[in-house]
């Protein structure tokens, strides 16, 4: 872009915030770095939150350069020791921002010291259900504390009750509430949680689980929909092999050419080529990559080496590099997929 075009952008982008704001903004930076002398706030922690970042605030052809330009802003506060600048982004946007703004490899690689993945591990997950229900239960019918041994099957055949339901989450909140309500919504009226109705419920929540994280991932893998197609037509026989199998990337390949959206994603752009373009499809690239997004958003775990145990992104590494894939690679999907793609006698 040339300098003149450059300024003219410059120019319309200060129409945008008042003349004389934008002065004052200017001082805000000596304003925060001089802000723990005065003494009247020594002792108080003041908190600015900025929600909703990845809504229709801006036009979408401009939104994720928005948020990259606000991870790009942290570093220029790094100078000022009393501030901290907190940005809570969820995995699927924050991808969405590296696709949309051209992120390179080494690109990522400086922002990694930037980001903290959130964990929650089985003891904090067992005290936030117990004090939601404790908070749902007492409010409405008793002026005791209750808890989920209160209302709750202690087992689920031989398995404690709790690990069988924290085993069919990513370890997040929305999922184990959300697998919560459905217990609660079915067996209205009772005064237990049977272990019937805890795997009774886990036919609806598989089921809301993969509808959910074909949302939360559309806008950044919007090929994910017909992969789950294509496995679930396959129900029970489908096999770890299946996932380099000629058939079945056919399937997706024409599933997503017939879409008109516009492909972001490796999968979609190289299906997408294939039959615009007539290129040959590269069936051992798109398989590696299928398998290494499914792996990051937390449909399977892999087994890369014959001496390491499966792991899954939720507990262990973010992601596996399509290039670290191969067909000995052994695959297992995640518990919360199993009944919702009609996988439940596959061999886990």
């Amino acid at each position: 872009m040339s300098q003149e075009k450059k300024s003219a952008l410059v120019a319309r982008a200060k129409k945008i915030v008042d003349s004389d704001l934008l002065a004052d903004l200017g001082k805000v930076m000596d304003l925060l770095s001089t802000f723990d002398k005065e003494e009247k706030y020594k002792k108080q922690n003041h908190y600015i939150l900025i929600d909703g970042i990845d809504e229709k605030w801006v036009d979408e052809t401009i939104r994720y350069k928005l948020i990259r330009a606000l991870i790009e802003s942290l570093r220029s506060f790094r100078k000022i020791q009393n501030l901290k600048i907190i940005v809570a982004i969820r995995a699927d946007v924050l991808e969405r921002v590296i696709q949309e703004t051209d992120f390179s490899g080494a690109q990522r690689e400086k922002y990694d010291d930037y980001f903290l993945r959130v964990k929650w591990n089985k003891d904090q997950m067992f005290d936030l259900v117990n004090k939601r229900i404790n908070f749902l239960f007492r409010k409405k019918y008793s002026s005791e504390n209750v808890y989920y041994s209160d209302i709750f099957d202690p087992k689920v055949g031989s398995v404690d009750s709790f690990s069988y339901i924290l085993d069919r989450t990513l370890y997040r909140p929305r999922d184990i509430i959300s697998y919560l309500n459905i217990c609660l919504k079915l067996c209205e009226g009772k005064s237990k949680v049977s272990q019937t109705v805890i795997r009774k419920a886990e036919e609806e929540y598989s089921r809301i689980r993969l509808q959910a994280l074909v949302e939360e991932w559309n806008t950044a893998l919007p090929y994910l929909q017909f992969v789950f197609s294509a496995i679930r037509s396959r129900g029970n026989a489908f096999q770890e092999s299946d996932f380099f199998d000629h058939t079945f990337i056919d399937e997706i390949v024409l599933s997503v050419a017939q879409e008109n959206y516009e492909p972001r994603d490796p999968v979609s752009k190289l299906s997408r080529s294939s039959l615009t373009h007539g290129n040959e499809i590269p069936y051992e690239d798109m398989s590696k990559q299928i398998i290494s997004d499914l792996y990051r958003i937390g449909v399977i775990g892999l087994k890369t080496n014959v001496n390491q145990s499966f792991i899954f992104s939720h507990k262990d590494i973010a992601t596996v590099l399509p290039a670290t894939i191969s067909k000995d690679t052994k695959i297992r999907f995640h518990q919360m997929t199993r009944i919702g793609l009609n996988l439940s006698n596959v061999k886990s």
